[in-house]
């Protein structure tokens, strides 16, 4: 056993021990160099507790409780004071380097500042000779919430108590600067089922957020997929802090209501793209949807910024999502940028008119009108590459591409560079050599708004109250359309198709990197670095150090194009392609006519650098629709 010279003290002063609440006597690890955390963990220390052992001469273990990921939790007694404890005995290869144990033994102080009833009381941390560390906490008994809610959904008022109660526990804990991110039905326990004595435990992947910025995991995702919030997936610059537990609070909250978890965690992809817009909450309960969604905004800066505000919702007031603040004056800075030949000509007219002629055209179901027709021209060849066309006066901007070869996918040695999230790495590689057989011509830009609305005027094509006229933040008729499916975009492609007697359709995958790259082997067409990335691409600029000028999407052709004349292939709007997703960028198929997810390529104004290369790819179901995704097309005739 651990004796005092061997680095374990024992104190009755609340201060030596960190303890402001009592002058109890409290059993702390002095030093994280102590003999008995200097030794590693040999094969009996390895072994479960068998009930009867006794640590330290004061913890008796009564049973095994559960194993999880960081160890194992036993139930015991104090043998100085007689009290039920639950002890947690950490896995060894979490406590087998210096620094891990200091950052262990820091947060694990950190945690016992932490005074709460809806909290877990933590004792302190502890180690033996032999090794072994353990925390001791409060014994709490009683179901968990993931088994009361599996029985029955809770009502409305149980759903608003539970969440006055845990949110006043996880304020205490934001007051001390410390973010859960585990938080679920599984670490939520009713205390002789009660639910209005629920508690929160696990804190043992908590982060300090007092600007150390380190934690036992480090920056690693933690948390359970089902509930883990945008940033946790490595969203919104990865920055967890304590809004992170607020999206986890609403997705719980939201589970309690169903009996069942929101469908947040199909596939490691899906569990991404899910995030990128507020969940469908449709199936809950009217009088909760509101709440829950001011608490479950992808972007941090727009959810509820603290669990006071959380409180707030008591009151029966739920504020409206945060807006972000956007360049009022964009269209007028446009025109003027185009008048002075600064940026290419984008159907000018089209940034001026904005929202209100779309509403205007939509508002009332009319009778399909007759459909443009194609100018009428001389029989000419088949555009040069590098060539500009239009098929029709109202059609997309072409650009002609010559057949050449590239490089798909990334080296390692690129996505370790790029911060890639491990979850992301296997489906841009291996990199592959690849050779475009004949030439295509593509878009010049993104289709813009006002292209695709007088498809749909025209067409009657149905969009239904998608949020394709009014995505959540202001747009004009030049900016990149976003909402609509994949079977929208390949609708408008097979009208144009019909009215111009060519063949449009979506880029397939290879066609998309190849004109991404325009000839490049570098990350991104105007090279690896991030310096000069909002002068070529509209990304989320809370996480680059400068400003694009746009919050949201900008309208097509601000931004400098590649060495192929193309305008907006990274950032502004992530963009749909021909092909079925696969896990890896060496099996996606040519061509297929049913599939569960389709693949996305390209970044947004929201994505994070890591996003923003010609190499990453992502997948998002068929139906979905995205302020963040809209589309290109190629001509291949």
């Amino acid at each position: 056993m651990l004796s005092p010279t061997q680095g374990e003290i024992m104190s009755n002063s609340a201060e030596q021990a960190g303890d402001t609440s009592s002058g109890r006597p409290t059993r702390v690890v002095a030093e994280a160099s102590s003999p008995a955390f200097d030794r590693l963990m040999d094969d009996d220390a390895l072994m479960p507790l068998r009930p009867g052992a006794v640590l330290n001469n004061t913890h008796r273990v009564e049973r095994l409780l559960a194993r999880g990921g960081m160890g194992e939790v036993y139930s015991a007694t104090n043998l100085l004071t007689g009290d039920a404890v639950a002890v947690k005995v950490i896995r060894p290869e979490l406590v087998s380097d210096r620094q891990m144990r200091a950052l262990f033994l820091r947060e694990a102080t950190a945690l016992r500042q932490i005074r709460h009833a809806t909290i877990v009381a933590y004792e302190g941390v502890h180690a033996e000779a032999d090794g072994r560390v353990y925390l001791v906490m409060d014994l709490i008994e009683g179901p968990s919430l993931a088994k009361r809610m599996a029985e029955r959904p809770l009502t409305v008022p149980q759903v608003r108590a539970l969440r006055h109660r845990l949110a006043l526990g996880l304020l205490a804990a934001h007051e001390q600067n410390i973010v859960h991110r585990d938080l679920s039905p599984d670490n939520v326990v009713l205390r002789d089922g009660d639910l209005e004595r629920a508690t929160i435990i696990d804190f043992g992947i908590a982060k300090k957020t007092d600007g150390l910025g380190i934690s036992v995991i480090g920056s690693s995702f933690a948390g359970k997929m089902e509930y883990a919030s945008p940033e946790q997936m490595g969203l919104f610059g990865n920055a967890v802090d304590r809004r992170s537990d607020i999206y986890s609070l609403g997705l719980v909250l939201a589970a309690a209501a169903l009996g069942r978890p929101l469908p947040m965690a199909d596939t490691p992809a899906l569990a991404v793209e899910q995030r990128k817009r507020v969940p469908d909450l449709s199936a809950l309960p009217a009088a909760l949807r509101p709440e829950l969604a001011a608490m479950l905004q992808p972007d941090p800066a727009r959810r509820l910024s603290s669990m006071r505000e959380v409180l707030a919702l008591d009151d029966g007031t739920v504020p409206r999502p945060r807006r972000l603040g956007r360049i009022a004056a964009a269209a007028v800075v446009a025109l003027v940028l185009v008048a002075a030949g600064l940026i290419g000509v984008f159907r000018p007219d089209w940034v001026a008119d904005g929202m209100s002629r779309i509403e205007s055209m939509t508002a009332k179901p009319a009778a399909p009108k007759p459909e443009p027709q194609p100018e009428r021209r001389e029989a000419v060849a088949r555009p040069v590459p590098g060539q500009t066309f239009r098929d029709c006066a109202d059609c997309p901007e072409m650009v002609q591409l010559a057949p050449g070869s590239f490089v798909m996918g990334s080296s390692p040695e690129e996505r370790e560079r790029e911060g890639v999230p491990a979850v992301w790495g296997d489906a841009e590689g291996p990199p592959r050599e690849v050779t475009i057989g004949s030439g295509y011509a593509i878009g010049r830009y993104e289709v813009s708004l006002g292209e695709f609305a007088l498809f749909v005027h025209t067409t009657g094509h149905p969009m239904g109250d998608s949020c394709w006229r009014n995505p959540g933040f202001e747009q004009t008729y030049g900016d990149p359309v976003v909402c609509v499916t994949w079977n929208d975009a390949k609708a408008y492609a097979a009208w144009l198709s019909r009215i111009t007697g060519k063949t449009y359709r979506l880029p397939l995958e290879v066609e998309w990197e190849y004109a991404a790259r325009a000839n490049t082997t570098t990350a991104r067409y105007w090279g690896d670095d991030l310096q000069n990335v909002c002068s070529h691409a509209n990304v989320l600029e809370t996480v680059v150090k400068c400003t694009d000028g746009y919050t949201h999407t900008a309208p097509v052709g601000q931004f400098k194009p590649n060495a192929f004349h193309l305008h907006d292939t990274l950032g502004n709007v992530a963009e749909w392609i021909e092909d079925c997703w696969t896990p890896r960028n060496d099996g996606a198929p040519a061509d297929s006519n049913i599939c569960a997810v389709r693949g996305t390529r390209g970044g947004s104004w929201n994505a994070e650098p890591w996003r923003v290369r010609a190499a990453a790819r992502s997948g998002t179901p068929p139906g979905t629709r995205s302020g963040e995704i809209g589309f290109r097309l190629v001509r291949v005739d």
